[in-house]
């Protein structure tokens, strides 16, 4: 399957987030995500699949489609939950 068509799919596998300051168990298989599910809206310290670094990232509540690589240690959303 083309990079693309797995773009547009709906994700095939997600991760409970415990923010560290390493990769995502998963990205080592998928590279990034596809996206964040978030119950408790609030900021979160990110790395993104470009390798930069983005601190106080406002998160809501629900789906933010963010292709990371890390959720680092900060932030105050929670609940989070990597899709790939």
């Amino acid at each position: 399957m083309g990079s693309y068509q797995r773009e547009i799919m709906g994700a095939g596998d997600a991760e409970s987030v415990t923010p560290a300051n390493s990769n995502l168990p998963l990205v080592a298989t998928y590279g990034a995500t596809k996206g964040l599910l978030v119950s408790s809206a609030g900021t979160a310290n990110l790395m993104m699949e470009s390798g930069n670094i983005v601190t106080g990232m406002p998160l809501q509540v629900g789906y933010n489609p963010l292709r990371v690589k890390q959720v680092r240690t900060g932030g105050t959303a929670s609940g989070i939950y990597a899709l790939y």
